[in-house]
């Protein structure tokens, strides 16, 4: 009886994977019935690659899906090792915040809150790492942090007040002229948020039939 129920739950899955999906029929949701449209479209980068492979294959498009959660997965394993290797200090914490069951199914989708958190506790680790761990800021260091400004201000604009954080190391940079360079990167993730931000509301609207 057991396999008999089982089979009967199985097999409606089953038929469906098999189904072929026709990716020219697709279109967009109106934006009344979604908020999807007004994020960032760096909050889908790799879910869209993920999608855009099962679209090149021709594969079933839940299959498709599962691809693009499965490169969002594989994006959390990258970020989450570079940030238990760089934070400074009682990393078993942050293990069990990242290997927590929601935290993992958060991963595991294709919404735009992997990148989103991501990308915080990324910046959050690496300002640790810099305010603990070095004398001083260098060159690639600034460089790192232009573009996690970049991707945490075009993450989600909500999110932007924590550049505040660099408050934190400010006494790390020697001279003027590395401070200077932080400002500038500052309003130019500023001037990105404000493009990128407007270019998606301008588009809100538009329909792909």
């Amino acid at each position: 009886v057991k396999y008999h129920v089982t089979m009967l739950k199985i097999k409606p899955f089953y038929s469906i994977m098999k189904t072929d999906t026709n990716y020219n029929d697709l279109y967009r949701v109106r934006s009344e019935f979604t908020y999807t449209v007004i994020n960032m479209p760096t909050n889908y980068m790799f879910s869209s690659l993920g999608l855009r492979l099962g679209t090149l294959l021709n594969l079933n498009l839940y299959i498709s899906l599962y691809i693009a959660k499965l490169f969002n997965l594989i994006f959390f394993w990258t970020i989450g090792y570079i940030m238990v290797k760089i934070f400074p200090f009682k990393k078993i914490f942050l293990l069990v915040y990242l290997f927590n069951p929601m935290m993992l199914q958060t991963m595991s989708s294709i919404g735009a809150d992997c990148f989103t958190n991501l990308i915080c506790l990324l910046w959050i680790s690496y300002i640790l790492y810099l305010k603990f761990e070095k004398k001083k800021v260098e060159t690639k260091d600034t460089f790192y942090l232009f573009i996690l400004m970049i991707m945490l201000a075009t993450a989600k604009f909500i999110y932007f007040p924590l550049l505040l954080l660099l408050c934190l190391i400010r006494n790390l940079y020697q001279n003027k002229k590395d401070r200077k360079i932080v400002l500038l990167s500052v309003f130019l993730s500023l001037i990105v948020v404000d493009i990128m931000y407007g270019e998606g509301v301008s588009h809100e609207g538009e329909i792909i039939d």
